[in-house]
């Protein structure tokens, strides 16, 4: 399919026949588009751009997805940004910033009655140096934009946790369920129907 130095974030979907492909570079560098089995390639981005940690597509759709950029270096992500890119109808891409989320590391998109919600984890809440882990991250939800145009609120539902590095989404019977580890251990977060209730997770 290709290489791309310190390819770090990748999504896929399949759709018709075709599984759609997104890779991107943990360095300032390349976010590439592919298509299996016709190998079409895109790039969507390149140096400057880059500090991808994570990616990943709009449910249902094959032209439209949000990103981490900024992630850099990797071990300080004070400036990274949650951006959304869309296909424009001459076909190239549009990408554009919603807001900074200082430590973004890993994210998922939820569907709910048409509406999209973003459920994200920081690696940490802040650094002093490269080997500082004392103020832990947290998992956040918030309901994105129509539009993708734009900051949106974002509230916590799970605080105290460092290092984040696994995200995972299954479904349980009953409901979505993830599993995220940090230091701390690993936590399962079992997300209620309605996205938006203050109730806890």
């Amino acid at each position: 399919l290709g290489q791309i130095e310190r390819g770090y974030a990748l999504d896929m979907v399949e759709k018709d026949g075709t599984i759609h492909i997104l890779m991107a570079s943990e360095a300032p560098g390349e976010c590439r588009y592919t298509t299996f089995p016709d190998l079409r390639n895109e790039t969507l981005w390149d140096n400057p751009a880059g500090g991808t940690v994570n990616i990943c597509f709009i449910p249902g759709r094959t032209d439209e997805f949000l990103a981490v950029q900024d992630f850099v270096p990797v071990f300080n992500g004070t400036e990274s940004v949650l951006v959304h890119a869309k296909r424009n109808a001459e076909g190239s891409w549009d990408v554009n910033t919603l807001m900074k989320i200082p430590f973004l590391h890993r994210f998922e998109i939820l569907e709910r009655n048409g509406a999209f919600y973003f459920l994200g984890a920081t690696l940490c809440g802040g650094k002093e140096s490269q080997d500082d882990w004392s103020q832990p991250g947290q998992v956040m939800i918030g309901k994105l934009p129509d539009d993708f145009q734009g900051p949106f609120a974002v509230r916590p539902v799970l605080e105290g946790i460092s290092r984040n590095h696994g995200f995972w989404h299954g479904n349980s019977p009953c409901h979505d369920v993830f599993m995220i580890t940090g230091i701390e251990g690993a936590f399962v977060l079992h997300v209620p129907d309605d996205l938006e209730s203050e109730k806890a997770w």
